[in-house]
Parts: structure tokens; C-alpha cells; sequence
């Protein structure tokens, strides 16, 4: 009976151990992600600001179930340029009104095709994934998981469609998809 207590102590232990390890290890991938959208801000020019110039902020949405938590909340007020951040998390795409950054959640992945549709006819919104095939498929930014490094993927098409100029400084250090500006 005591034994049985202890090997049940232990194997408590263990899952405990380990649950706690998984959170961190997801939690800094999601902290760093988050660095990532921000440094992104820093380097990318709206082609048209009026409307981000009139709200003097620039709304960075989440789209879907949240995979950030109160991580993503410690870029609220954060300035890019003159810019504060605003963190405002949304349900659906109809709601994307007035966000210039979009972070869509891995759980929105079946619905990219209507999600495109919708974005195609807007201009100005730097979108962000981490869902696989994101920039193949008309994001503008791929966020993936590497070696336990986090890169990124650029479509260069994606983001002229939006009206969006990303820095050199971006390109050097990603894998660039969808021509290069010199294109047409």
C-alpha cells in the first residue's frame, strides 16, 4: 500500500514536472512571437496612415482563439513612431474593422480561403500567422517554428496588394515568397 502511494506520488510528480515544462516552453514560443509582431510594426510602412494618423494608435488584432494570453497584453500603449499599440481581440473577420496589424490563430486554419476573400478587399492590414502554408497562401507574414528557433516567411505579392512596405532590414532576414519590389 505505501508503495503504491509513493509510485503514485512520483508519477504526480512527473506529470506535474512536465506539464509546467510544456507551459514554459509554449509560453516563451508566444513571448517571443509577440517580440516579433512588434519589431514587425517598427519596420513596415503603411502606405496610407490617414486613418491610423486620425486614431493616433495602431490596432494590433487577434483573430481566433488566443494563443498569447496576457503575454501579447504587454505591447498595449507600446508606441511604433508616434503610434500606440492597441491590443483588441476579435471573433470574427467581420470585426476587423480598424486594425492595421491581424494576427489570425492556428484555429482560423479552414477558414483562410473566406479570411483572404475579406482582406483582398481591404487595404493597410499587415496580416501575421503561424499557421503552415500562411505566406504561400496569401499572408503577408508566416511566423514558424524551427529548431526551436522562430523564423519567418515574407510574400512580397501579399503585401503590395495591402498596401504595405516592409524594410529591407525584414527581407534580409526572412524567406522571401511572392517576387520582390521590383516587380510590378
Amino acid at each position: 500500500m505505501m508503495r503504491s502511494k509513493i509510485h503514485l506520488v512520483v508519477i504526480i510528480g512527473i506529470l506535474v514536472f512536465a506539464s509546467v515544462r510544456l507551459f514554459a516552453a509554449e509560453s516563451s514560443e508566444y513571448e517571443l512571437k509577440a517580440a516579433f509582431i512588434f519589431n514587425f510594426a517598427k519596420f513596415v510602412e503603411w502606405v496610407n496612415r490617414s486613418d491610423i494618423d486620425q486614431i493616433n494608435s495602431l490596432p494590433l488584432c487577434l483573430l481566433g482563439e488566443d494563443p498569447f494570453g496576457v503575454v501579447i497584453d504587454k505591447l498595449e500603449g507600446k508606441k511604433v513612431y508616434e503610434y500606440a499599440i492597441h491590443i483588441k481581440r476579435i471573433a470574427s473577420i467581420n470585426d476587423h474593422s480598424g486594425c492595421r496589424i491581424l494576427f489570425i490563430s492556428q484555429s482560423e486554419t479552414d477558414k483562410l480561403p473566406k479570411l483572404f476573400d475579406v482582406l483582398n478587399q481591404k487595404k493597410g492590414i499587415l496580416t501575421i500567422s503561424d499557421i503552415k502554408g500562411f505566406a504561400n497562401g496569401g499572408g503577408v507574414i508566416e511566423l514558424v517554428l524551427n529548431e526551436n528557433r522562430i523564423r519567418f516567411i515574407v510574400n512580397i505579392a501579399a503585401a503590395k496588394k495591402a498596401d504595405l512596405y516592409l524594410s529591407s532590414k525584414i527581407l534580409r532576414l526572412a524567406n522571401v515568397v511572392g517576387g520582390d519590389w521590383g516587380e510590378n
